[in-house]
C-alpha cells in the first residue's frame, strides 16, 4: 500500500520541526530545483543509500508531478527495505511549487560537484576517494552526466573514484 502526505501536511511537518527525512527521487533530467531541505536521491540509486536513512522518522519521497511514478516506486522499495513509515508527496514538486513553499536550486551544487570532479581528473593521482560525512551535503550525480562533462572538455575520465558515505 501506498501512503501519502499532502503538501500542506508536508509544510505544517517542517514549520513544526517534526523529525523526517524528504527525498528527491526524480531522475536526471529534473535537476533545476528541489523543495528546500530534502536529499536528492534518484530512485534508481536509492537501494544504494538506503541503509543510510533512519527507519524510525516517516521518509517522504516525491518526484516531478501528480503521477507519481517515480515516488510510488520508491516507496514500494523502501517498504520492502523494512522501512515501516513512507508516504509519497501528492502532486509531487509541482504540486508543492504551485502552492509556493521554498523551494531551492541545485544546479549550484551540480556545477561545483562537476568542476570538483574535472580538476581531479586533471591531476594524476594513484587513488581518488572522496569523504563524505553527512549525505545531507551529498548531491548525487549520475555518471553518465560526468562522463559527458568530461568529455565535452576533453578531459581523461577517472579509473575509478570512491564515495565513502560514513
Amino acid at each position: 500500500m501506498i501512503n501519502s502526505i499532502s503538501a500542506r501536511k508536508l509544510r505544517r511537518y517542517q514549520d513544526e520541526g517534526k523529525a523526517h527525512v524528504l527525498l528527491d527521487v526524480r531522475g536526471p533530467k529534473h535537476k533545476q530545483n528541489r523543495i528546500q531541505s530534502a536529499l536528492t536521491v534518484p530512485v534508481s540509486e536509492l537501494e544504494r543509500y538506503a541503509n543510510k536513512l533512519p527507519k524510525d522518522q516517516p521518509v517522504i519521497l516525491y518526484d516531478q508531478d501528480k503521477k507519481g511514478e517515480y515516488s510510488s516506486q520508491a516507496v514500494l522499495k523502501l517498504q520492502e527495505l523494512g522501512f515501516p513509515n513512507v508516504m509519497k508527496l501528492e502532486g509531487g514538486v509541482e504540486e508543492w511549487a504551485a502552492s509556493t513553499y521554498p523551494m531551492e536550486s541545485i544546479q549550484e551544487h551540480q556545477r561545483i560537484s562537476f568542476e570538483s570532479i574535472a580538476r581531479m581528473a586533471t591531476k594524476p593521482v594513484v587513488s581518488t576517494e572522496i569523504q563524505i560525512p553527512d549525505l545531507s551535503q551529498v548531491e548525487p550525480i549520475d555518471s553518465e552526466e560526468v562522463t559527458k562533462f568530461l568529455e565535452e572538455r576533453d578531459l581523461p575520465l577517472p579509473s575509478s573514484i570512491i564515495l565513502d558515505m560514513r
